[in-house]
C-alpha cells in the first residue's frame, strides 16, 4: 500500500510538510520499483451531535448507534486522504438559506450541535482534512445563500471567515480551522496523483451521503459505500424523500431548475457496471 503526500498545505505548517516529504522520499527509496497499490480516499459525511444524537432537529434515527462501529472501522483501514464533511449555519445566514423553508435553524457554528463524534485521530490516512459546508450537496459551487456578503450578519469575524471558506479543505489544529485550497483543486489534485476510489459513509444516506456519492461517481471515481455505517431519514413526506434504500438506488430523486422533484438512474447505473459498490464494513475490511 502507498499513501500519497498532499503538500498544498498551509505554510504556517511548512514543518509538517517538510516531515512529510522526507517520509515519501524514504519510502520511494526504499521500495524501489515495486508495485505499489494507491490507497483509496475516505470520505465521512455529517457526524456531528446535530445529525446523530437524540432530540437534536435533524437527528437521524439510529445513527448514534454507528459511533462505535465507525471507530472499529477506521481501526482496520487505511486511506490515501480523508475528508471529514460538517453541515455549517450562522444565524444570519441562515434566514436566507432555501433550507429555512425545509428545516428549523441547525448546525450552528461554534455550537454543541457543531461538534463531531467522529475522532479524526483514529484515521490512518496521510492527510485528514475538514469541509465545512451550508448545502445538502458538498459538491455546490459556493457557499452563496443569495444576499450580498455585506447583508449577512456574523456574530463575530470567525464566523465571517468561516463562511467565506465553506467549501474549502481546511486543518483543524487546537479547535481552530485553517483554511487552504478549494475543494475542486484538491479533487483534481489526488485524481492526478492516482487516487481513483472513494469510500464513503455517514449520515443521512438519502440526501447529503447521496449527494456526496453522486459527485464522486461523476467525476470517474469508483465508490464504495459503506452501507451499515449510514442511517437515512426514509421520509417520503420531505422533499424527493424516499423510503428505504432500494428505492434510493432505483429512483434516486432530485431537483431540476426549477425546483421540481425528478427521478435519476445514476446510482442504479452506477451499481450495474460495479462502479458503485454497496457493501458493509466488515466485508469492505475482508478485501483488502
Amino acid at each position: 500500500m502507498f499513501c500519497l503526500i498532499y503538500s498544498r498545505i498551509p505554510s504556517k505548517f511548512a514543518p509538517t510538510k517538510k516531515v512529510a516529504a522526507s517520509l515519501f522520499s524514504f519510502l520511494t527509496q526504499s521500495r524501489g520499483n515495486l508495485f505499489m497499490k494507491i490507497l483509496p480516499m475516505l470520505d465521512i459525511v455529517d457526524c456531528s451531535k446535530g445529525f446523530m444524537v437524540p432530540g437534536n432537529i435533524l437527528y437521524v434515527p439510529g445513527s448514534e448507534k454507528t459511533v462505535e462501529p465507525i471507530h472499529n472501522f477506521l481501526k482496520k483501514t487505511e486511506f490515501s486522504y480523508a475528508l471529514l464533511k460538517n453541515d455549517t449555519h450562522f444565524e444570519g445566514e441562515y434566514k436566507h438559506s432555501p433550507e429555512e423553508a425545509i428545516f428549523d435553524f441547525h448546525q450552528g457554528f461554534g455550537t454543541e450541535e457543531h461538534e463531531y463524534l467522529v475522532d479524526e485521530n483514529a484515521i490512518n490516512a496521510s492527510g485528514v482534512y475538514w469541509i465545512l459546508k451550508n448545502k445538502f450537496d458538498m459538491w455546490a459551487e459556493n457557499s452563496d445563500v443569495g444576499v450580498p456578503l455585506e447583508q449577512i450578519k456574523f456574530a463575530s469575524d470567525e464566523e465571517k471567515e468561516v463562511y467565506q471558506n465553506l467549501f474549502h479543505l481546511a486543518l483543524r489544529v487546537d479547535g481552530q480551522y485553517h483554511f487552504f485550497d478549494h475543494r475542486d483543486e484538491f479533487i483534481s489534485d489526488i485524481q492526478k496523483m492516482g487516487v481513483e476510489e472513494a469510500v464513503v459513509f455517514g449520515h443521512a444516506s438519502d440526501y447529503c451521503v447521496r449527494d456526496a456519492i453522486i459527485g464522486y461517481l461523476e467525476r470517474g471515481f469508483k465508490v464504495y459505500w459503506i452501507t451499515d455505517l449510514c442511517c437515512g431519514i426514509w421520509d417520503t413526506n420531505l422533499p424527493g424523500g424516499v423510503a428505504s434504500l432500494t428505492e434510493l438506488v432505483e429512483r434516486c430523486p432530485g431537483f431540476d431548475t426549477n425546483g421540481n422533484v425528478v427521478e435519476r438512474s445514476i446510482l442504479k447505473d452506477a451499481v450495474a457496471s460495479g462502479q458503485l459498490v454497496l457493501t458493509t464494513a466488515q466485508a469492505y475490511i475482508d478485501q483488502q
